[in-house]
């Protein structure tokens, strides 16, 4: 188990570009990660949830920053069916689309290493691709 977990750090940290991104980008994508399936886990429980509830989740968790100390975006949409994204702006804290609605057609698409660039959730799913696993 022991060799098993070097073997598997040692390969996360040859993935990892630079120490910002172990110490900024990796834990926002987790931390986002943890919230967004919250708020999608209350959503299929309850039906639905509110903006309200939802932004209440969001500031649970570094008062709802991301390691950069920059404010999480959340939105959500009712039609035709619910959605929900959770936005980080990157290291840059400079968001790359005009509005948080112009993020529900994100593509996916991955961004390791690379730490300007958003950090997007969509119903509880990432479409930008931070972590190594």
């Amino acid at each position: 188990m022991r060799i098993r977990t070097l073997v598997l750090t040692t390969l996360l940290l040859a993935a990892c570009r630079d120490y910002r991104q172990l110490t900024r980008q990796l834990p926002t994508f987790a931390n986002m990660k943890s919230v967004a399936r919250e708020i999608q886990r209350i959503r299929e429980r309850d039906g639905s949830i509110s903006d309200e509830a939802a932004l209440a989740v969001v500031r649970r968790i570094n008062d709802g920053r991301d390691e950069w100390g920059h404010r999480l975006v959340y939105a959500s949409k009712a039609e035709p069916v619910f959605s929900f994204v959770l936005i980080s702006p990157g290291e840059d804290g400079v968001f790359e689309r005009d509005a948080p609605e112009l993020y529900f057609d994100a593509p996916r698409e991955d961004i390791i290493g690379r730490l300007e660039r958003d950090i997007v959730f969509r119903d509880g799913v990432p479409v930008t691709i931070a972590s190594a696993k």
